[in-house]
């Protein structure tokens, strides 16, 4: 696949299981002070999610030329959300990548 390279921004679209992963660790700690957040170390806060949203992906792994990757998908927060073994779509289906429309 053209264009595909290690370190490359592209749009994920989550997945109904990942909007829920990302939404229940970010709602760890929701009620803790400041003070206690950052003594626990794995608060991840952020804003909530829904399957179907596009998201900034980078990618940090191929693993063909036909468009399976992994990613670290970049969240409105203080965390991120590692997608593996992605598959391209230009249908744009939960689950998929593909590249960023142009605006």
């Amino acid at each position: 696949m053209d264009g595909l390279t290690v370190g490359r921004v592209v749009h994920y679209v989550l997945s109904e299981k990942d909007a829920q992963i990302i939404n229940d660790r970010n709602a760890i700690g929701n009620d803790l002070s400041l003070e206690e957040r950052i003594l626990a170390l794995v608060y991840h806060g952020g804003n909530r999610v829904r399957e179907g949203q596009h998201c900034a992906m980078v990618i940090v792994h191929i693993w063909n030329s036909e468009g399976f990757i992994n990613g670290k998908v970049l969240l409105d927060g203080l965390s991120d959300f590692w997608a593996t073994s992605l598959y391209y779509s230009d249908l744009k289906v939960p689950g998929s990548w593909h590249w960023i429309e142009k605006a």
